[in-house]
């Protein structure tokens, strides 16, 4: 069992995210009792100080236009947000393909 009460997490942003944002990638550490998708996303800011989570999330979910992908497996229902993360976890966040699809 790991006693590390840290972990770290690479995010990476893609489209519209990555323009909002002005990074491509980035690391970030957080307390393992607290790592969930929704907790990184309202750590990680936009360039405007907004935490990422205000660009493509709400209450309801992640919304329709954007996508989550968690060590390459899409996230895609309500409780997306509240997956557990584990150390050296690989996020992905952009664009949803249906949106630049159309389809």
């Amino acid at each position: 069992m790991e006693t590390n009460s840290i972990i770290k997490v690479s995010i990476s942003t893609y489209g519209t995210v990555n323009l909002e944002s002005g990074w491509t990638s980035k690391e970030v550490s957080l307390p393992r009792q607290s790592a969930t998708v929704e907790d990184v996303l309202h750590l990680v800011k936009l360039m405007d100080g907004r935490a990422v989570f205000d660009l493509i999330a709400d209450k309801s979910g992640i919304r329709e236009s954007y996508g989550i992908w968690l060590n390459g497996r899409v996230l895609s229902d309500r409780t997306a947000l509240h997956t557990r993360l584990k150390n050296e976890d690989q996020i992905a966040i952009g664009s949803s393909i249906r949106a630049i699809g159309g389809g």
